[in-house]
């Protein structure tokens, strides 16, 4: 059963599943997606690039979102009282010691800091969220159900892949716990989807998929273990 899906990659790790998994569905499908399909990577490392290419239709593109922070002086003033931009709620959670980490922005990833990868997500968050609805409304246009019979059909698979009529939505939620991007904002990202699927049927579901250390890399930690064990454990004590 094909159900439109969305399948949103957090932080570098989510990006490469998204690369591999757009892989898969070239093979099976003879396109690097399906219409009833979309791709959002949000990454906070300004240099990762996706591949996409001229020759890709919208539905096998992935949408990147570069959630980065050039400066964080714009922070800094969210955070002072009596600013203009001041945002009392950014208060509530962000430690200003990050700002010292980095004072210069995040331009090249969390740096492994949960919060880190939160406040990108927010600071790019008008962003995120036009994304993730522009993605929404495309897979439940009338005329995406058509294009993926005609694919379907082409290449022979209709009998096999039945599509999903119930007006629901499925979203697959890809990352690391490791890392401060991904860890950082999937606790977000899981309630909005909450919020914008609420429309679409109880059939409707959020899937969350995250890697996390293998036996043999915990029997051998490096310098940084510690720290990804960290992010690791408070990812799983908030879901």
């Amino acid at each position: 059963m094909i159900t439109p899906t969305l399948f949103v990659g957090l932080g570098t790790t989510g990006t490469n599943i998204l690369i591999e998994l757009r892989k898969l569905m070239a093979e099976e499908y003879g396109h690097a997606g399906l219409p009833l399909f979309r791709y959002i990577a949000i990454e906070t490392h300004g240099e990762v690039n996706v591949q996409n290419t001229n020759q890709m239709d919208d539905y096998e593109r992935i949408n990147l979102i570069r959630a980065t922070i050039p400066n964080v002086k714009p922070v800094r003033l969210k955070l002072t009282p009596g600013e203009p931009l001041y945002n009392p709620h950014l208060v509530d959670w962000l430690d200003r010691e990050l700002l010292k980490i980095e004072a210069g922005g995040f331009m090249d990833g969390a740096s492994n800091i949960r919060m880190a990868g939160r406040l990108c997500l927010w600071e790019n968050w008008p962003d995120v969220q036009a994304t993730f609805a522009n993605a929404i409304g495309a897979i439940m246009a009338p005329a995406t159900k058509r294009k993926t019979i005609n694919i379907l059909t082409e290449r022979k698979k209709i009998a096999g892949h039945p599509l999903d009529d119930t007006g629901s939505i499925k979203v697959y939620v890809l990352g690391s716990l490791c890392g401060g991007s991904c860890s950082g904002m999937l606790i977000d990202v899981g309630y909005f989807f909450r919020y914008l699927l609420s429309a679409y049927g109880d059939k409707s579901r959020i899937n969350g998929i995250f890697t996390t250390f293998d036996k043999n890399h915990a029997a051998k930690p490096d310098a940084m273990f510690n720290i990804r064990s960290a992010n690791c454990y408070a990812s799983l004590l908030e879901l």
